[in-house]
């Protein structure tokens, strides 16, 4: 008898040891289920916060090239050309700028007409006007390319948004372990 007493201990001891590694199993599962949902939740926000960055960000650039924009829209009259002051020489002999004391200042403009360069002196009743074109066109420019810079960041921060949402195709197709759920 105490050989089917022992073979009844031993029994059921091997069936409470296998019920705990079963319980001990659905615990790991259970645990790498709650990790998996911890990390996907924590990455989320994280996604989150960063998206809210990014949105802040591009909110800001949008309302600088609002600016921007509203500063073209609002230029005045442009001269695409150059406007200085020079002092020159003349051609006649008796001249004090042949010693040296040239003539000037005289206002100038160099600009393009087609593809030729242009270079001429301005009559003193239009400098004024000269001045603000040319400083209207130097302003235009610069808005024009703040504006270009801007659209380029915001492309950026575009992309980076497309990085942060998109899914990895991988996360949607079988494993090799899932061959077994097919049937």
């Amino acid at each position: 008898m105490k050989s089917l007493h022992s073979l009844i201990k031993s029994k059921r001891k091997s069936i409470f040891f296998d019920f705990l590694y079963f319980l001990a199993g659905i615990l790991l599962l259970y645990v790498e289920y709650i990790s998996k949902i911890y990390i996907l939740e924590r990455s989320g926000k994280k996604v989150n916060e960063d998206l809210s960055r990014v949105r802040q960000k591009i909110s800001r650039l949008r309302k600088k090239r609002e600016v921007l924009e509203t500063k073209i829209l609002n230029t005045g009259n442009l001269l695409k050309a150059s406007y200085y002051e020079r002092f020159i020489t003349c051609g006649k002999q008796n001249c004090k700028c042949k010693q040296g004391e040239k003539h000037g200042p005289i206002p100038w403009v160099t600009g393009y007409k087609g593809k030729k360069t242009v270079s001429t002196s301005v009559p003193i009743e239009n400098v004024a006007r000269v001045k603000k074109m040319t400083q209207n066109y130097k302003d235009f420019r610069n808005a024009q390319k703040e504006i270009e810079d801007i659209n380029k960041e915001i492309n950026k921060l575009i992309q980076k948004i497309l990085q942060m949402k998109e899914y990895d195709i991988g996360e949607f197709t079988r494993k090799e372990g899932d061959k077994n759920d097919r049937k």
